[in-house]
């Protein structure tokens, strides 16, 4: 009965707006338009619209004029029905803006179920231009976005003796019927749909319409002589941006390249290196993420210093949430994992705590103390001379410079756009050529490894282990040893696998949770399986946001414009 009662509406709703669209229509029976050419080169323009008005009430009708291709527009004078209206906001007057479009609106008391028609005349200024041999009058009489029907459009172009038609006139757009008197174009259309274009050329001979060309053209041609200079700017910006970066490039990529490894994959760890260190070794850029964070988190909890318990949700519809518990002290920390005890256990005064939950880790974790920690990384991995650091200073510079540069280059385009009007579209080349700079910059840090030749080589012996947990976590693999999974979980995360890692061991049957982990769950093995991988990918956004990081036709007429009525 209710869904009925909702399709009686639904209908009557739709039955509403069909008869409110239909109470409202207007369209066009006439659209007249009469240019007379001036051998200055402006272009007096009478233009009228009939339109025939069904429903209503209609409040307005609009005209705008670009002043594209003119040297602007005056003398604007409009009205209805052959009477000039006075210019103003209320009901029987005329609001006319100023601007690039010129805007005409007339306002109208309420207006429904009559046909009147619509008058505006003004003076385009510069609208002939010079061409190699001829002198060219282009004109675009009908808007350029209209969403009216017109039965009929007639336009005309009148133009004094003393100017030589050469040819025939030219239709660049649309479509229209061509004929003659003496001194005048006709051009007559008929049945036009919404937005029908109509751009039409007249060819004098050179000299006989204006002795000079427009200023907007006349400047046009200032712009482009003055392109080789811009395009020469822009040769020298490449040049110079090219030169700094082979410099910096150049220091930071001696040294022979890592060594290839010849085993495919390796089960165990072939060394003793935290497992931060690993997954940022392994990274090549020795740039610490919230994987390698986590990574460290599950390596201190593997040595008794943190403990991990699910608890219950406080609301229903909320989803596990899961608690992190100093249980231990440790003296022997390296200098990241102890900053990884006081960004997880001391509260931003630096007070200590003994627990933090997993779904408050990302707003208690300030930009200030995940840099400590990441600084920290950057720090261990130098101490241990895996980092050159020449090589990440170049890296860093590169990079760096490349952001600068990208930074000066939309400064430019904005600078470009903002005064093409005065200098031309050719400081648009400078801006490109600055950003292309930047692009390859960022490109080239790509390739700079801040690793020592020793860090390379420490890296391609890890690498096999590194494929082995990629592969192994994502199925490409097996399983080297079942038992494995908690003493590789670490490093799993470090390389960005911890979830995957998880899942893998689930799907096998592997129902042995770490021995720090405590499920809400605790009477069937397989719940608290799913509970750890519940932590595992909760986990892996649970920083963050804190931390900044996660897994990985035919122009150049004057006249168009648009048209309208409401």
């Amino acid at each position: 009965m209710f869904r009925h009662f909702l399709r009686v509406l639904l209908a009557l709703g739709l039955l509403l707006s069909f008869g409110a669209a239909q109470d409202k229509a207007y369209s066009a029976d006439r659209f007249e338009s009469n240019a007379v050419a001036v051998t200055d080169g402006s272009l007096a323009v009478q233009e009228s619209v009939t339109f025939r008005f069904q429903g209503g009430p209609f409040s307005y009708v609009f005209r705008e004029i670009p002043t594209d291709n003119t040297d602007g527009i005056v003398n604007i004078v409009a009205g209805v029905d052959g009477q000039p209206w006075p210019p103003g906001t209320g009901p029987g007057q005329v609001d006319i803006s100023d601007g690039n479009p010129v805007r005409i609106e007339w306002n109208l008391s309420p207006t429904s179920d009559t046909v009147r028609r619509f008058d505006v005349s003004y003076l385009m200024l510069g609208v002939t231009r010079q061409g190699e041999s001829t002198d060219i009058l282009r004109w675009q009489p009908l808007p350029d976005d209209y969403d009216y029907s017109i039965a009929e459009g007639r336009f005309s172009i009148s133009y004094p003796d003393s100017a030589v038609l050469v040819g025939e006139p030219a239709i660049l757009n649309g479509r229209a019927d061509v004929t003659f008197d003496e001194d005048r174009v006709n051009f007559a259309v008929n049945n036009l749909e919404p937005d029908e274009p109509l751009i039409v050329e007249l060819a004098f001979e050179a000299g006989t319409l204006i002795s000079a060309p427009p200023a907007w053209q006349a400047e046009q041609a200032r712009q482009y002589e003055g392109r080789w200079a811009w395009i020469a700017a822009s040769i020298a910006a490449l040049g110079a941006g090219l030169a700094g970066l082979f410099a910096l490039f150049r220091s930071a990529r001696r040294g022979t390249s890592a060594p290839k490894s010849t085993i495919d994959y390796l089960g165990v760890p072939p060394g003793k290196l935290a497992p931060a260190l690993a997954g940022a070794l392994q990274s090549q850029k020795s740039s610490p993420s919230w994987p390698h964070a986590l990574g460290t988190l599950f390596d201190l909890a593997q040595r008794g210093v943190l403990a991990i318990k699910e608890i219950p949700a406080e609301k229903w519809y909320q989803s596990r949430d899961f608690e992190i518990i100093q249980v231990s002290q440790a003296a022997d920390l390296h200098r990241h994992e102890r900053e990884m005890v006081k960004l997880l256990f001391t509260d931003k005064r630096g007070s200590p705590k003994q627990s933090i939950r997993l779904s408050k880790l990302g707003k208690e974790v300030t930009s200030f103390r995940w840099d400590a920690f990441k600084s920290a990384v950057r720090r261990d991995l130098s101490d241990a001379g895996l980092v050159d650091r020449d090589r990440d200073t170049a890296y860093r510079n590169v990079l760096a410079g490349g952001i600068l540069i990208l930074a000066v280059s939309l400064g430019l385009l904005i600078l470009a756009v903002v005064l093409m009007s005065q200098i031309g579209p050719w400081a648009l080349l400078l801006a490109a050529a600055v950003f292309l700079v930047s692009i390859v910059w960022m490109i080239a840090s790509s390739t700079i490894s801040p690793l020592s030749e020793y860090g390379m080589a420490l890296a391609a012996e890890w690498e096999p282990f590194y494929h082995y947990i990629k592969d192994a976590a994502s199925g490409k693999t097996p399983v080297q040893d079942p038992a494995s999974f908690e003493a590789l979980l670490p490093y799993a995360t470090a390389y960005e696998q911890g979830e995957a890692w998880a899942r893998r061991f689930d799907r096998l049957g592997y129902c042995e949770v770490p021995s720090y982990f405590q499920a809400f769950v605790t009477a069937d093995a397989g719940s608290r399986m799913g509970a750890f991988v519940a932590l595992m990918a909760n986990s892996a956004t649970s920083g963050g946001s804190a931390s900044g990081s996660s897994a990985a036709g035919a122009g150049g007429a004057a006249g168009g414009g648009s048209s309208g009525a409401g």
